[in-house]
């Protein structure tokens, strides 16, 4: 995915979850042996020493294997389905599965850059003086004064997301799959998973090879030993699965917009507006049908009352996604922009959704414990950059600190930061964030991996 007002950031190198995995899997062909079985890979305390060679900050960070992994890797980032996972463990199994790889090289060779260009803010924060740090900060709340007149607190903006689209589409025409670890791709690259498969740190943009092995080696981290299914990608298929979903949003809003196969996004003041207070679905359908146009504009102080029902108008959204595909759940995030109902879609996954109230204290606390990378734009590399760099975990700790990154990294990062650290997004879907579903893939449409 790409990051929403990215000029001049250095976060391209591998922020997407998907976007690189056709070059990727051929990086990590040296990994596999003429019958595409994992090849001999270092021995664990090897793995463990190399893990075990970050710099003093990252020891401070929690210098773990995790830790140094995800640093490496974009597929050792949990996703929706994977709580209570021992990363630990997994990341160790996949550091050795990986070790012989062109992939590995290449990413250890561009942790060096990063770990360059975090001495590098070290070196600028230590001569960040008292003139300097006011200056910054006189900029940083003229900026917040500005970005807080753009807020808006009266549009009903709504992400959906079909959970595991790819890997679900087949279950439900093989519902014998259900209950075991399923893949949808194959040994060299991964386009999705099910949940049950996520339960094994098995996800998208993970070579095949090293999926198969965590759940061969399930034991060591606490789960059964399993054989990873993996099946074809049908993308066709799921095209005119995503057709009948898009079929359905239109209703709701007919100029919604999808970036990829699994994801929706749609801005529901018009249409709450319209049914509001008494009216049926059906009856809001025949109005549109009759006037050709939806308005999705709200006055401040209806907007309360049209909010209200919006939890219960996308429950009756989802079940009619349900029944229209014969099965397949979606997740939602509801909230004032697109940008803050995207993170609130992933909140409940599978098959829920998340309400982020209109309030402003109400964002700001949504968003104040958030971690950074759940920003939509924030891949490994900036996240790393804020943790090491700076200290900083959490939206709430990136506000308290934008005066150093400003300092730091320069204005436009800044912006993007600041923007999104406050919950306010842009105006239209798309353009608050990276468009495309999170683990996006170029060949077959994007998405299928929510």
């Amino acid at each position: 995915m790409a990051a929403f007002g990215n000029a001049g950031m250095d976060v391209s190198d591998d922020d997407s979850d998907g976007s690189h995995s056709h070059r990727d899997a051929e990086l990590f062909a040296g990994c596999l042996d003429e019958d595409g079985d994992a090849a001999g890979t270092a021995t664990t305390t090897s793995v463990r020493t190399s893990m075990s060679t970050a710099t003093d900050p990252a020891q401070a960070a929690g210098g773990s294997v995790h830790a140094k992994a995800k640093g490496l890797y974009v597929f050792v980032n949990e996703k929706g389905g994977m709580k209570g996972v021992d990363f630990d463990k997994i990341s160790e199994i996949i550091c050795e599965t990986t070790a012989n790889s062109a992939y590995t090289r290449r990413a250890e060779a561009q942790d060096q850059r990063v770990e360059t260009k975090i001495a590098a803010v070290h070196t600028k924060l230590a001569t960040f003086g008292t003139t300097q740090r006011s200056a910054c900060q006189h900029r940083i709340n003229v900026k917040t004064a500005a970005l807080e007149k753009s807020r808006q607190t009266n549009r009903i903006c709504v992400v959906v997301d079909l959970d595991a689209f790819y890997a679900s589409v087949e279950i439900r025409d093989n519902p014998e799959l259900a209950t075991k670890p399923v893949a949808v791709g194959g040994q060299s690259m991964i386009s999705t998973t099910n949940y049950v498969a996520r339960q094994y740190g098995v996800r998208s943009a993970m070579p095949g090879f090293v999926g198969a092995a965590l759940c061969r080696r399930a034991e060591e981290f606490g789960m059964p030993k399993a054989d990873l299914v993996f099946v074809k990608p049908n993308y066709s298929k799921y095209k005119q699965v995503a057709e009948t979903t898009r079929q359905v949003f239109a209703e709701y809003d007919p100029h919604m917009r999808a970036y990829s196969l699994d994801e929706a996004y749609l801005d529901l003041t018009g249409y709450l507006q319209l049914r509001w207070p008494d009216r049926s679905h059906q009856q809001v359908v025949d109005h549109l049908r009759n006037v050709h146009k939806l308005e999705n504009k709200a006055a401040a102080d209806q907007a309360a009352a049209w909010i209200d029902q919006a939890p219960a108008v996308v429950e009756e959204l989802r079940a009619r996604i349900t029944t229209a595909t014969n099965g397949l759940t979606c997740s939602a995030g509801i909230a004032p922009n697109f940008m803050l109902a995207k993170i609130a879609s992933d909140k409940n996954k599978p098959n829920g959704q998340c309400l982020v109230p209109q309030e402003r204290e109400q964002v700001l606390d949504f968003i104040k414990g958030l971690p950074v990378r759940k920003l939509p734009g924030c891949g490994r590399v900036l996240e790393k950059q804020l943790q090491l760099g700076f200290g900083v975990r959490t939206c709430g700790e990136l506000r308290e600190h934008m005066a150093e990154v400003h300092h730091a990294l320069g204005g436009k990062v800044t912006d993007f930061l600041l923007r999104a650290s406050l919950g306010i997004g842009g105006q239209h879907a798309g353009g608050d964030f990276g468009q495309g579903g999170e683990d996006g893939e170029g060949g077959g449409g994007g998405g299928g991996d929510a």
